[in-house]
Parts: structure tokens; C-alpha cells; sequence
């Protein structure tokens, strides 16, 4: 900057000396490695040049005209312009600085900033963004942007967004805000975060980084499969715990009607007179009513697990009990009582397949003995009758 300002003080005393003609700016821009010097009256008219056309196109006239009004009006006397593209007819990057003169003309110098630029990225800032990006695989890129191009980046940085372009970044540069958005680079969705950096409290640009939306996709993408499988687990605890309850009311529902049967049925068989008793080939007497407690004097409890036999003395009972006759009258001695007893049996498998033997007892010592009697009412009758048909006689 300091050498292009030498350059253009020198132009000038020649310009306020008549001395400058197109040709000495040739020779002048060759000797001093210069690539431009423009001289622009106060009009904005072109009067002076080493480029041989001597002409601009008229985008590349206008802006010159923008950076050169404060010279032209004499509100400043230098105007570092810095990096900026070339000309349509002239391609690449410059770096240009306007200093004015006596009768407020504008004397342009620039110099060709790729080389420059290139150092700027080989060393210094920009050696320091690409050693970031490098570092961190979730930088996607890291730049430092100016309104006229990208003055550092990363590797992957050729174009970028203009800020004058983007209402995005064009907030944030008028404003010096601290923004960030999700766009695209390169086809692919990013976080960019943008910055303004400053220099005597005057906003230059903006540092532009971009960071991979990856690591937020996979962790939206985990907890979608943690919301997944814990939904998954919700429903099926759902489901197991209405099983549950389900099987709970219907077992209770069942188990309500087994008492219900099982009351029922055992008021049936503890108020009916015969005894019934259903015995286990295997674990003896299952079932013991209230009339064989009554008829053995043995207690329910007391009787569970015994078999036939014990209840009956063989050496008093006139027939054997475990005949396979469905249908026995026995004479026995129970309780020093003898009893004239009918006896039913009849078997069956449960669902273990244990076969049962289920004994219905009726006790008709009772009656027998009414026979008995009344038998010998009929014999006394008829001796009766014998007997006064002979006195008659």
C-alpha cells in the first residue's frame, strides 16, 4: 500500500507539471511493476492511461466512480480501495489506491493481488483457517469475506456468496450482528455462523463459518430410534399389562364361578343322606361328604388320604367291597353297629389321567329292619288267622 502510494504521489507531481502522457505511464507502470494507472478528471472522465485501449465498460466505469466520488467532491485526498476484480477486459484480482490532485482529479494505481493473495493463504490468517478446518472434520469451511471477495479461506473456498448479494450476510455486515442460518455448500445442508470483524472501529467483513449438520442429524436420528424402541416397549408393556388385567378379571371371574360350582356342589354332596366318597387309586379318599362322616364317626379332615379298606373291618363285612360289582349289599359292623349297607360304584379318569373311584354309600339298615318287621306283622297275622280258622273249626 505504501509503494502504491509513492507511485501515485510521484504520477502526480508529474500530472500538476503537464509532464504525463500515456507513454511515460507505459514506461512508468512497466519499471515499477504496476498493472494499472488511470487518471480521472474531476468529471469522472478517463484522461490519462497505460492500458493501450485507454477504455473501461461501463459497470467497470461506475464503480470506479463510486470509490473516487469523495476525491472528486474533495471530502478526502486518499482512498485505499483495496482488493477488487478486474475489468471485464482484464481478468484476475487487483489491489488499487486513489490519491487526488490540485484541481481535484483522481490518480488510480493498482497492482496485480494474486500474488499477494496467494501469500495471504500460504501463510498468516489464511495458513490458520485451513489448519482449523483440517483439524475438525465437522468444519465444512472457514472464510474471511470482505464486499468485494473472500480474502482467507479454506481449501474448498473458491466462491462464495457475495454479502452484498445476500440479505443474510448484508444484515449482519451493516449491522455488525452475530447471525447464523442453515444453507446449502456444495449440495449439501450446513450451519454457517457469520461475524463481522472490524478495524478502527470501521466494519470490513465478515468471518464465515460453515459447520456439518451431520453430527445433529445423527443424534435427531438416534433419538428417533431411542423414541422408536421406547414407544415400541410402551406398546408392548401396554399390551402385557392389559393382558394382565384382562387375565386377572377373567380369571377372577372364573375363579368366582368355581366357588360358586364348588360351594354348590359341595352343599349338594354335604346335604344329600347317601355317602359319597371319591377315592384315588394313587392318594386314597379325596372327597368325603357329611353323611359318611356321620356314617364311618370319621372326620373329613381325618379321612383325607385313606383308602377304602381302612374305613371297613373285613373280618365283619359279609361281602368283598373292592369287588368290581357296580352293585354290592354288604352286611358290616361299623362302630360296634351293624349295618345293612348298599353300595354304588362307578369310575372315572381326571385330567391328569388318575383314574378315581367314586362310591356312593346308602346305609338301609333302617329299613331293612321295617321289612323285617313288617314281614313278621304278615306272619303273626296269618298264625292268627290260622289259628281261629282252626278253633272255628
Amino acid at each position: 500500500k505504501k509503494r502504491l502510494l509513492n507511485n501515485a504521489f510521484f504520477i502526480k507531481e508529474m500530472y500538476e507539471k503537464n509532464e504525463v502522457t500515456n507513454k511515460k505511464l507505459i514506461e512508468f507502470s512497466k519499471t515499477n511493476d504496476i498493472k494499472r494507472v488511470n487518471i480521472f478528471n474531476k468529471k469522472g472522465k478517463l484522461v490519462f492511461s497505460n492500458f493501450a485501449e485507454g477504455v473501461m465498460n461501463v459497470k467497470t466505469h461506475s464503480e470506479s466512480m463510486k470509490n473516487l466520488h469523495s476525491i472528486f467532491t474533495g471530502e478526502k485526498d486518499t482512498v485505499i480501495i483495496g482488493y477488487k476484480k478486474a475489468s471485464c477486459v482484464d481478468h484476475g484480482l487487483r489491489y488499487p489506491v486513489a490519491i487526488s490532485t490540485s484541481d481535484s482529479s483522481a490518480i488510480v494505481v493498482n497492482i496485480d493481488a494474486e500474488l499477494i493473495k496467494k501469500l495471504e493463504q500460504e501463510t498468516g490468517f489464511g495458513s490458520l483457517i485451513r489448519n482449523i478446518v483440517a483439524r475438525n472434520k465437522y468444519i465444512v469451511y472457514a472464510a474471511l469475506q470482505d464486499t468485494i471477495q473472500v480474502i482467507a479461506g479454506s481449501d474448498n473456498v473458491n466462491l462464495l456468496e457475495e454479502i452484498n448479494i445476500s440479505e443474510f450476510l448484508k444484515k449482519s455486515f451493516q449491522d455488525s450482528l452475530f447471525a447464523t442460518r442453515i444453507t446449502n455448500f456444495e449440495s449439501k445442508e450446513i450451519f454457517e455462523a457469520v461475524h463481522p470483524f472490524t478495524y478502527d472501529n470501521e466494519t470490513i467483513g465478515l468471518y464465515r463459518l460453515g459447520i456439518s449438520l451431520k453430527p445433529i442429524h445423527d443424534i435427531n436420528n438416534q433419538m428417533l430410534r431411542r423414541i422408536i424402541t421406547l414407544t415400541a416397549m410402551l406398546i408392548f408393556a401396554g399390551i402385557l399389562i392389559t393382558v394382565i388385567i384382562l387375565t386377572q378379571y377373567r380369571f377372577s371371574i372364573l375363579k368366582n364361578n368355581y366357588e360358586i360350582v364348588e360351594t354348590y356342589s359341595g352343599s349338594i354332596l354335604n346335604n344329600v343322606s347317601d355317602a359319597i366318597i371319591v377315592i384315588d387309586r394313587e392318594s386314597g379318599i379325596k372327597v368325603f361328604n357329611e353323611a359318611s362322616e356321620k356314617l364311618f364317626a370319621v372326620k373329613q379332615k381325618e379321612s383325607i388320604g385313606l383308602q377304602l379298606k381302612d374305613l371297613f373291618d373285613a373280618e365283619k363285612c359279609n361281602a368283598n367291597i373292592s369287588s368290581d360289582s357296580r352293585l354290592q349289599l354288604i352286611e358290616c359292623t361299623i362302630q360296634n353297629t351293624q349295618h345293612t349297607l348298599v353300595i354304588s360304584s362307578n369310575s372315572f379318569n381326571d385330567r391328569k389321567g388318575v383314574e378315581n373311584i367314586i362310591y356312593v354309600i346308602r346305609d338301609i339298615t333302617d329299613q331293612k329292619k321295617m321289612e323285617e318287621s313288617l314281614e313278621r306283622s304278615k306272619r303273626l297275622t296269618a298264625m292268627g288267622e290260622l289259628a281261629s280258622g282252626v278253633a272255628h273249626e
